[in-house]
């Protein structure tokens, strides 16, 4: 049986399986009235109802218009929509903790290579938490694709992710719209090089230079963004409250970051991935003299350690494995560990491509004597986890303890966050490294001040007034204008591997159907919504992995879309046109013209 008439069989949403008056509630608040109406044996026909959640304007007007003109064009084809706008925390608590939406707009996560697709889409993650697979779409094709590409090498692994990408295009089990730029702004009086990295990446802080200046005794960086989340939160295995991780990322270390087109060492002072008989191993060693910002020795029991707990935050204590949402993808790569020595910790990833294998390089490493007692059940209001969330899951970690290049000094919630750099980190003590010498010995500061703004607007004011240095966000298109007002600002940009993207609820009727997802994004026009919404501050997507060399000739924008072209011209919607395809897609209408839910 295929994945697509699977999901039509299993039609019902998890909640509404429950039965629970709680359950049936989320599915009329949801909107889905006709498939709610249809499964508790109500009369006779009803109109489908689809809600498109998204977050408010404030937050992301590109996301909220999206979402609008969606919600217009279903209403065109006889649909009951609406849209229901949230905050960014709600939605992605709705959408990637609980499974209680029918249709979503929102950004995808940065990626950097094809296996990202592997817990975006294959089975074994369907019901978990977080950005693994939040359509809960089955398809054993798709599975063994994800599998193939994993494990294969060189052309073979080209011919498998072709193969993904195209099954993903036919499917649709979540729409690529856009991909857009970073665009953030900065002062050069006190410190440059901030073309290096995008304002969300931690590196970008780690690779300024320091102009002198006399009036600067403090040595401190100020930025500002509209994100309060770090103010509140630094758990950096949260999935509803970390989107970029820029600031957790310059409190935690990994063992390898990626920059200069590799991942590179970083407390790893080096690596060696072995592949014998279809299994990969990776022997980890790391530098010497490394520390915690609490001052006790980070050794490869913590790495061990980490790749543990963020398989399963239960240490295997609990009725069911509850791995960490944020992280999930890259640590399942690790199947076992081994500590040889202090320093030194062997990882088997099974049968993995090494280059793949160098993802889980990348995860944060954790204090084991911190983290190791938070394995505990826990509860969250408005959490809805299955199996159940576990306290490292909730807790707000509010005085952050990791190892790196910047500590925690404080926040007040909603407003401020105040980091300060430590002096133990191997990029400071150590000149000699590769890391040192390419970041040219470190931070160049000892303070950052993060300060909290209401919007773009704002961000730009403040640096524009020289009470911050930049924006430590992507600020909208709408904005460059006002950073063109103002001879101290610098205006950069640079590509971006986020996605805007529709998200479907595969495991709800008609939205389990291929036909039916095609259908909805179709009656989007990818081209206007760069051109007019992003400002052209952005490039249609057809894929996850637009922009980068594993795109098939056949899946590359054409001016349209190969796969779901717009049913229309030149921004002009073709409702008749569009009413005629669901119909023969065997779609019903009732003589009022409402499509009929089924």
């Amino acid at each position: 049986m295929s994945g697509e008439h699977a999901n039509e069989e299993r039609a019902v949403s998890r909640r509404a399986v429950l039965g629970t008056a709680a359950g049936v509630g989320a599915g009329l608040a949801g909107g889905c009235v006709g498939p709610v109406r249809n499964f508790l044996g109500g009369g006779g026909p009803s109109q489908l109802s689809l809600t498109v959640k998204a977050v408010p304007a404030d937050t992301d007007a590109v996301v909220t218009q999206i979402a609008r003109q969606l919600v217009n064009r279903l209403v065109d084809v006889g649909i009951d929509a609406r849209v229901q706008l949230e905050s960014r925390t709600e939605l992605r608590q709705d959408v990637l903790m609980n499974n209680e939406y029918d249709i979503y707009i929102d950004e995808y996560p940065a990626h950097d290579e094809p296996d990202m697709m592997r817990p975006m889409m294959h089975s074994v993650f369907t019901g978990e938490a977080g950005w693994q697979n939040p359509f809960d779409y089955t398809d054993l094709t798709v599975d063994e694709q994800l599998g193939t590409q994993r494990a294969a090498t060189d052309s073979d692994r080209q011919l498998a992710v072709d193969e993904l990408q195209r099954k993903t295009a036919r499917e649709q089990p979540f729409g690529v719209l856009a991909f857009p730029k970073d665009i953030w702004t900065a002062r050069t009086d006190r410190y440059t090089g901030w073309d290096e990295f995008s304002p969300t990446n931690p590196l970008a802080f780690i690779a300024l230079n320091k102009r002198d200046r006399a009036e600067d005794g403090e040595g401190r960086l100020r930025v500002t963004t509209t994100d309060e989340k770090p103010t509140e939160n630094l758990n950096p295995l949260s999935a509803v409250h970390r989107y970029y991780g820029t600031f957790t990322d310059l409190l935690y270390d990994p063992l390898g970051r990626r920059y200069d087109g590799s991942v590179n060492p970083w407390l790893a002072d080096g690596w060696d991935i072995e592949r014998s008989g279809g299994t990969t191993t990776a022997t980890v060693n790391l530098r010497s003299g490394l520390r915690w910002h609490d001052g006790q020795p980070l050794t490869a029991s913590d790495v061990a350690f980490t790749f543990r707990f963020l398989n399963d935050t239960t240490l295997e204590n609990g009725e069911a494995e509850v791995p960490a949402p944020r992280l999930r993808g890259r640590a399942a790569l690790v199947e076992s560990t081994d500590v040889r020595n202090t320093r030194t910790v062997e990882l088997q990833f099974g049968e993995t491509n090494p280059a793949v294998a160098r993802r889980a390089l990348t995860v944060p490493i954790l204090p084991a004597h911190v983290w190791e007692s938070m394995t505990a059940r826990a509860s969250a209001a408005g959490l809805n986890m299955t199996p159940y969330p576990t306290e490292a899951l909730v807790t707000s970690n509010s005085e952050p303890m990791g190892s790196g290049v910047l500590q925690f000094e404080g926040a007040t919630n909603g407003e401020s966050l105040v980091l300060t750099r430590f002096d133990d980190h191997f990029l400071h003590r150590d000149p000699s490294t590769e890391p040192a010498k390419y970041f040219t010995g470190g931070v160049p500061f000892n303070r950052l001040s993060v300060r909290i703004v209401p919007s773009d607007a704002a961000a730009v004011e403040l640096v524009a007034d020289d009470e911050a240095d930049a924006t430590a966000m992507s600020i909208s298109p709408n904005s460059v204008s006002r950073v063109g007002e103002y001879d101290s600002l610098e205006l950069y940009t640079a590509d971006s591997r986020t996605f805007y993207h529709v998200g479907f609820n595969t495991q709800q009727v008609p939205l389990g159907n291929g036909h039916f997802r095609r259908l909805i994004m179709r009656l989007l026009d990818k081209e206007h919504i760069v051109e007019e919404t992003l400002d052209g501050y952005a490039t249609p997507g057809v894929t996850p992995l637009n922009g980068t060399d594993w795109v098939p000739a056949d899946l590359a924008w054409q001016g349209h879309d190969p796969q779901v072209p717009f049913i229309g011209d030149s921004g002009t919607f073709d409702t008749e046109r569009a009413r005629k395809l669901f119909r023969d897609a065997g779609f019903k209408y009732d003589d009022s013209g409402r499509m009929i839910a089924r």
